[in-house]
């Protein structure tokens, strides 16, 4: 990889493109087809290079079951609103032996809504650990794994509780695959949002020809992540937050147009506590009563009333 390294850099436009033609062959070699994914970074060769590395790491590479994987690749890609990363790891999975009707049934799949998120983390928290080796994927504690990544993944800095139960259900080395895996899954996801203008390979095409019935969960905008429980009490605290900061600036609108009514009038306006004190007067009943204004908030109605100067 050094010599490749060299080459890009010191060498010519030719020899450039020369490496990156070898560097193509070589994905292909392991993907069997070129994803879009790295093309995109063909006018850089060596950022070309280094993600191809990190997705042999985190994915390629990755001693996690090969469909555990990429069944949960494609699963977790449903939260991205590109939909280059569902459609290429759906196709992953036909060619791996998964049948249409499976992979639909997965992209279907019913989110977990709060009840099941809470029953998910005791499941996990209460299955006898750590495991012997990785669970089938589509087994009740595989969904609930993979419930897990999608709230490390979607929310980091609310998964402490989820992360200290994979921890616990997985020992030490799994979970730094799973966790290393994870993390390439939001690389990806956020590579091809910066990148918008991927193109489906032919065989994604041919795909979705060959398999109408893929087409509405293939390319529906992937708003999974706003639709889906894990992600609505920060979007409620924000709404809230953006509602109370709304009534808040009313409340100050309303107070300073007010303020100034009540300064400006011509009549003299006073509020009184209900034991009589003085809350609040204009200027204009100060000059009727013949009192300032300070000394009329240590003094109740009934003080001038009785001592009201002639």
């Amino acid at each position: 990889m050094r010599r490749v390294k060299a080459k890009i850099v010191s060498g010519g436009q030719d020899d450039a493109s020369m490496q990156l033609e070898w560097l193509w062959a070589e994905i292909k070699s392991r993907f069997g087809v070129c994803p879009s994914f790295f093309k995109s970074a063909q006018p850089e060769p060596l950022i070309a290079r280094q993600l191809f590395q990190i997705a042999e790491l985190g994915y390629l590479d990755s001693p996690i079951p090969e469909l555990f994987k990429e069944k949960l690749f494609t699963w977790l890609s449903r939260f991205c609103n590109v939909r280059y990363c569902v459609a290429r790891h759906c196709a992953f999975l036909l060619g791996r032996g998964v049948t249409a009707e499976q992979a639909l049934a997965l992209l279907n799949e019913p989110m977990p809504g709060k009840a099941e998120l809470s029953a998910c983390l005791r499941a996990l928290e209460e299955v006898p650990a750590p495991l012997g080796d990785w669970p089938d994927f589509d087994s009740d504690l595989g969904r609930c794994i993979r419930v897990a990544c999608a709230v490390v993944m979607l929310q980091p800095v609310r998964a402490a509780v989820w992360l200290r139960a994979l921890h616990q259900l997985l020992g030490p080395q799994r979970y730094e695959q799973l966790m290393l895996f994870v993390a390439f899954v939001r690389t990806a996801h956020f590579w091809t949002q910066i990148h918008p203008e991927l193109k489906f390979e032919p065989d994604l095409e041919a795909m979705l020809h060959e398999h109408e019935s893929f087409a509405e969960p293939l390319l529906r905008g992937g708003d999974e992540a706003t639709r889906w429980q894990p992600g609505h009490p920060f979007r409620d605290e924000m709404k809230s937050q953006r509602e109370t900061q709304k009534s808040m600036e009313a409340i100050r609108d309303n107070a300073a147009r007010f303020g100034a009514i009540f300064e400006n009038a011509a009549v003299g306006i006073a509020r009184v506590s209900p034991d009589g004190w003085f809350l609040e007067v204009n200027g204009r009943f100060c000059e009727i009563v013949g009192y300032a204004r300070e000394d009329l908030m240590t003094k109740t109605f009934g003080d001038i009333t009785i001592l009201m100067p002639t």
